[in-house]
């Protein structure tokens, strides 16, 4: 088996998308109204209790809720706090305010720490960290469905020794394999007898953060498919996940006397 890289590419070549297959799917620092004396927190809310909460803002209670700044109960994970510091910012598990990621219920007006409040766009996509732009606004990039589009490919007459690909002298029928987290998405359509496959065709899935994508380009055959080379990413960063289509793809290469083969696809988030 080959084993290949991933690249990101750039072509001029417009997509029209064909849905052609479907597959299975820190310390607190900021505290500008800290007392001189300890005073004990019974969970109840009280004006003076260094934490902003229970309706309080700074027009009511600004000891609590100090403007400008961060501070402990303003529903953002910021400026050193940490659970220990500020549970009720900073909880334990899941998501919150301030974890770097527009996810869950957060939008640019419940939360613009995670959520970008410039427009973003996608062409190329210019979101960072773990985001990606959907409709001119950053958002987590992870646990959302995506249409992977396996686009075309340019690949070698033969294989790796040289030998033609059937056992009668005829051209690769390619096709693509991809699995995600060790699951199978499916394949798509195999092109007979051909070095410049186009399929345009897509497989689903949810794609979690931290998973493992592989991409195996196959030549069919009548008994085994023959494995043409193989490209995983391991984890599956956002950057992969914000190549979006025409002019920019991913590209899966061969190496070796395979290296200038390679297919090309991108993600189309739903």
């Amino acid at each position: 088996m080959n084993r290949g890289t991933w690249a990101l590419g750039l072509s001029g070549v417009v997509v029209t998308l064909h849905l052609a297959a479907c597959g299975t799917a820190g310390s607190a620092e900021v505290d500008a109204a800290a007392p001189d004396t300890p005073r004990i927190y019974d969970g109840g809310v009280e004006c003076g209790d260094d934490v902003c909460n229970g309706g309080e803002d700074h027009a009511s209670c600004a000891a609590d809720c100090p403007l400008p700044g961060s501070i402990c109960g303003d529903g953002i994970c910021n400026n050193g706090e940490t659970l220990e510091s500020c549970a009720v910012d900073c909880p334990a598990g899941g998501t919150f305010c301030g974890d770097g990621v527009c996810n869950g219920s957060e939008s640019t007006s419940t939360c613009a720490a995670d959520c970008q409040t410039t427009t973003c766009s996608t062409s190329p996509d210019n979101c960072t960290g773990e985001n990606i732009c959907i409709s001119g606004t950053c958002v987590s990039a992870f646990g959302r469905v995506y249409h992977i589009v396996i686009f075309d490919g340019t690949l070698s007459a033969t294989d790796k020794n040289g030998s033609a690909w059937d056992a009668f002298g005829g051209l690769p029928d390619p096709m693509v394999r991809l699995t995600l987290n060790g699951t199978s998405l499916g394949m798509t359509s195999a092109k007979a007898n051909t070095t410049t496959p186009v399929w345009n065709e897509y497989l689903t899935a949810v794609i979690p953060a931290g998973s493992t994508f592989v991409i195996d380009v196959l030549d069919e055959d009548v008994s085994i498919n023959d494995t043409m080379f193989t490209c995983q990413s391991n984890p599956l960063t956002a950057n992969l996940l914000r190549v979006g289509g025409a002019p920019y793809y991913a590209s899966c290469s061969g190496t070796g006397a395979l290296s200038e083969s390679k297919v090309r696809l991108y993600f189309d988030p739903q």
